[in-house]
């Protein structure tokens, strides 16, 4: 199961990326559309000029998650980005069938991320329409990636994502 096999090259918006998710055959709290949809925001990073590398949980280098103080087990940073000005960012993902929904500190976990006071910098990329008030009264820098925003989503970022599915040079684009 990867991205490869869902981002069909007539896939060319949101709206029928999400289409897509929504009929992946899944568990009961949509494991595996999440999973996929995670994989995909991290080529979106990818796609980005703003972000030197990006990095799975998986694919976090020991150096790194040593000098963050990030435990081996995935708790809430499910990417980390360093960006061009050598910062690390935490991101959390979070995807939801129903894209009206919001996305919740307490019930959504999103108090994990946080948590990790090694890191300055956080964003919340879901396609919920919103982030509860307590997430954004929080003391750091979060940003969040939602649903308007992905439906801000070109054709061309889709080719770029594809691109680098196959392992060919996609444009850059600024965020």
């Amino acid at each position: 199961m990867s991205l490869k096999q869902y981002l069909k090259p007539n896939i060319n918006s949101w709206d029928k990326f999400h289409s897509v998710l929504c009929k992946i055959p899944n568990d009961s709290n949509y494991r595996k559309a999440g999973l996929i949809f995670e994989e995909f925001c991290k080529y979106f990073f990818q796609i980005s000029d703003e972000y030197r590398k990006v990095y799975h949980h998986t694919e976090i280098p020991y150096s790194i998650k040593k000098k963050l103080n990030l435990d081996h087990q995935e708790k809430a940073v499910d990417l980390l980005l360093e960006g061009n000005n050598n910062v690390f960012i935490g991101v959390q993902v979070k995807f939801r069938k129903n894209q009206n929904s919001s996305i919740f500190w307490g019930k959504d976990k999103l108090s994990h991320l946080l948590a990790h006071r090694s890191l300055k910098n956080f964003i919340v990329f879901s396609n919920c329409k919103s982030v509860d008030k307590i997430t954004l009264k929080q003391e750091v820098n979060i940003q969040t990636f939602l649903t308007n925003e992905l439906l801000f989503l070109r054709k061309s970022d889709f080719n770029n994502i594809r691109s680098l599915l196959i392992k060919q040079m996609p444009k850059k684009k600024n965020l």
